[in-house]
């Protein structure tokens, strides 16, 4: 009987072990680092975005790590970049399309950043004025609640009618003004309310 525990045990750790070894084999094989637009010069930066968007979206022949998404997040939040590889790596996240909380918010706080130059590398133009206001309406759906949370503390006047025109792009002009008239209903404090109205009034545009 005791020998049957301690082999039933041994049998125990050893699956423990393999899934362990097999889970660790599975996350090798995703990337967990983008490209560096830190220390990249604006046209190798671009060629990299190129590379990985080819082999991750159209080949489809590399797989990211949510650390991969979680590692450009990082980048833009630490503010290294210069203006024209800050566009490339806003767009590049917005391709993914991520709908986690730290992408949504490092887009929401750079929306009212402005692109020096339209995507200068090539003749289709893949950003405009505002990338991460572009990126954010590509991702879609997933940011209209926490546009939502930002805007009755918004009191910057650009910044409330990016976040006013991606939830008209997102949601639909009627759909946008009815949520908002949601948000100003349920709002008590007046500061807050008023800047909800202001981006009403923008809506009815």
């Amino acid at each position: 009987m005791k020998n049957h525990i301690i082999n039933s045990f041994a049998l125990l750790m050893l699956t423990a072990f393999i899934l362990r070894a097999q889970n660790l084999e599975l996350n090798s094989d995703c990337a967990t680092n983008p490209p560096d637009f830190e220390q990249l010069s604006y046209q190798a930066a671009n060629d990299a975005v190129n590379s990985e968007s080819d082999l991750i979206t159209v080949k489809k022949t590399k797989v990211i790590c949510p650390e991969y998404i979680a590692n450009l997040v990082k980048q833009l939040r630490r503010g290294h970049l210069s203006n024209d590889n800050k566009s490339i790596a806003i767009y590049f996240l917005g391709s993914f399309r991520p709908n986690d909380t730290d992408s949504i918010e490092i887009l929401i706080e750079n929306i009212d950043f402005r692109a020096s130059r339209l995507d200068p590398k090539t003749d289709l133009t893949r950003w405009g004025k505002y990338p991460a206001e572009e990126a954010l309406i590509k991702i879609g759906k997933p940011v209209v609640a926490p546009i939502l949370d930002y805007l009755p503390n918004e009191t910057n006047k650009l910044r409330r009618h990016l976040m006013g025109e991606v939830l008209r792009k997102v949601e639909g002009k009627e759909a946008a003004q009815n949520q908002i008239k949601q948000k100003i209903t349920g709002e008590q404090d007046v500061a807050r309310q008023t800047n909800l109205e202001l981006v009403l009034k923008e809506l009815e545009k």
